[in-house]
C-alpha cells in the first residue's frame, strides 16, 4: 500500500466526527450504510485507522460525501471532516 492511500484511510475519530456534522445518530448511520451500529460503535472507539475491511471504510466515506462531507488528509496534523 502507498503512503498516500495509507494516509488517507478513514478514522474511527472523522466518523465520528462526520456524525457530528451532520447531526447523526449511530442508528442513522447504520440506516444509511446497512452496517449494524453494533460495529459502527466499536469503528468509532478508534482514533486511528480501525482493523476493518476495506469495504466497510468506503460504505462510510461514500455514505458521507453522498451526504455533503469532505475527509481532510493532511501530511502534517490529524486527519478531519468538514461540510462541503
Amino acid at each position: 500500500m502507498s503512503d498516500h492511500a495509507a494516509a488517507s484511510k478513514l478514522t474511527g475519530a472523522q466518523i465520528r466526527a462526520a456524525r457530528g456534522v451532520l447531526n447523526w445518530s449511530v442508528k442513522d448511520l447504520a440506516g444509511r450504510t446497512g452496517i449494524s451500529s453494533a460495529i459502527i460503535r466499536r469503528l468509532e472507539e478508534y482514533n486511528d485507522t480501525p482493523p476493518t475491511p476495506d469495504e466497510t471504510m468506503e460504505t462510510h466515506r461514500n455514505t458521507f460525501s453522498d451526504a455533503g462531507i469532505e475527509f481532510l488528509f493532511s501530511p502534517v496534523g490529524k486527519p478531519g471532516v468538514r461540510p462541503r
